[in-house]
């Protein structure tokens, strides 16, 4: 797969994020205390319908990616509010 192919890969990813950053900006004008924790794209996903060259993953396999990003985010302090 060539440059241009793995970085159309990366779009959605981008898209998703500005999406949130988008959201983000509308929800804290109702809530000023609510923070943005944007974190890098794990590059994995797992179903049954894989994209044109998309890497196959397990569920394990991404839970075990999602699981360590919460413990690194949890180890900088982050704490969920109840």
């Amino acid at each position: 797969m060539n440059g241009i192919a793995k970085g159309l890969l990366r779009i959605p990813g981008l898209v998703s994020a500005g999406l949130a950053r988008d959201l983000h900006r509308l929800l804290v004008e109702r809530h000023p205390d609510w923070r943005f924790l944007g974190v890098p794209d794990l590059g994995a996903g797992c179903g049954t319908v894989p994209a044109t060259g998309s890497e196959p993953h397990t569920f394990g396999d991404v839970r075990a990616r999602v699981v360590d990003m919460c413990g690194r985010i949890a180890g900088l302090g982050y704490r969920l509010r109840s």
